[in-house]
């Protein structure tokens, strides 16, 4: 009687740390997001309406008047612009200019500048240049671009972008500062963008560092067992 006591107090005491468990893990998950949207089916996760990647600074401009008028739309902008600067870093500069907060630019000289008269602060400029051998890693936020097809985006035309909504440490549209997560399939959490609005009543990103921090590897870059066992016999 008394082992199968003590087999009856184990298995509870089994049973309730693994509920506790699945209960902390699920407020971690409120809390910061780290559930990965592009694996696991969640009512806090959402599809952004797909646009097409805009291919000058007045097409950016003319979306970002349209969809930034609440913090998803400004998040997405700041994204698509990382997109564009991927492959063309001048192009990409420009929209930045466009797309980040007045806290990220500085006014030159009349004339000078990356676009209308502003250039890119200093903190985001590091960030692009360290983020320069991982460029690919901008695409990672599209649906349907993984490391199996290296991250190629299925529609450049309509590109969807996926968020994370939450309910704790994101600010409020009354402050003027809101953070949204913005989901990756490089990576097993979605990752945070605080986002500002101006007097015009555009949102536009303001802290973004989350975003460079790299992604899984595309699978043309993988290394090959074969080539490894190769190099074991030189």
């Amino acid at each position: 009687m008394g082992t199968m006591l003590r087999g009856v107090v184990v298995i509870a005491v089994v049973s309730f740390m693994a509920t506790a468990a699945r209960a902390e893990e699920k407020e971690k998950e409120k809390d910061t997001g780290t559930v990965d949207c592009h694996k696991k089916k969640s009512d806090a996760c959402f599809d952004f309406a797909a646009h097409a990647i805009p291919k000058s600074p007045e097409a950016f401009k003319k979306l970002r008047d349209e969809i930034a008028k609440e913090p998803y739309g400004g998040a997405a902008m700041f994204v698509y612009a990382l997109m564009v600067w991927q492959a063309d870093e001048k192009l990409g500069e420009k929209l930045f200019v466009l797309a980040v907060s007045e806290k990220q630019v500085r006014k030159v000289k009349k004339g000078e500048g990356t676009y209308g008269g502003y250039e890119l602060s200093g903190s985001i400029t590091e960030f692009l240049r360290i983020f320069g051998s991982k460029k690919h890693c901008a695409r990672s936020y599209a649906v349907g671009a993984t490391p199996e097809n290296d991250y190629a985006i299925p529609d450049e035309a309509a590109v969807v972008l996926r968020f994370r909504k939450q309910e704790n440490y994101v600010g409020s549209i009354e402050s003027g500062s809101y953070k949204v997560f913005v989901c990756t399939t490089g990576a097993d959490s979605c990752r945070p963008i605080t986002t500002t609005v101006n007097k015009n009543g555009v949102w536009k990103g303001h802290e973004f560092s989350s975003l460079f921090t790299g992604c899984r590897p595309m699978k043309s870059q993988e290394r090959d067992p074969a080539e490894d066992d190769a190099a074991d016999k030189l």
